[in-house]
């Protein structure tokens, strides 16, 4: 069995090599930081309005939660993609498409299945998912009671 040699591995690489994947990764950071920050932002907006409009505070919570989640997801995506890591869902629609990775113009029905896979499509989810949350409200009391069952 050879053994592994890391001083050899190191040397095979060259200094642009190494400056290109820690540009990348100062850029991963700094994405993530700021997806933090947005994601917070949008968490407490969500509950925000969801305390304006008299909704309770269970529901608001959760919302806020969901809101921080689905938006650092994103971002978490964004980060591999950065990395060159793509995922296979939004691979497939734009793929469905028509999408060429190396053409220079895209379709129009690849521009559309772009623009629908990062706005109307996660919007509609998110949209149902809330709906759903209105027609099941969740009181103090029934939480207590979900909590008893549970238990």
């Amino acid at each position: 069995m050879e053994k592994f040699n890391f001083g050899e591995l190191l040397g095979n690489l060259s200094v642009s090599a190494v400056t290109g994947f820690l540009f990348k990764l100062i850029g991963v950071i700094a994405l993530f930081v700021i997806g933090l920050w947005v994601a917070k932002g949008l968490s407490k907006l969500a509950r925000k309005a969801c305390g304006r409009s008299k909704i309770d505070e269970t529901v608001s919570q959760f919302l806020g939660r969901s809101v921080y989640w689905v938006t650092l997801i994103v971002v978490v995506l964004a980060c591999l993609s950065i990395f060159g890591i793509e995922t296979t869902s939004v691979a497939a629609i734009l793929g469905a498409a028509g999408f060429d990775p190396e053409a220079v113009v895209q379709t129009e029905a690849a521009r559309q299945a772009i623009r629908l896979s990062v706005s109307l499509i996660p919007a509609g989810l998110f949209a149902i998912g809330c709906v759903s949350l209105c027609f099941y409200p969740i009181s103090k009391s029934t939480e207590k009671t979900m909590q008893a069952e549970l238990t």
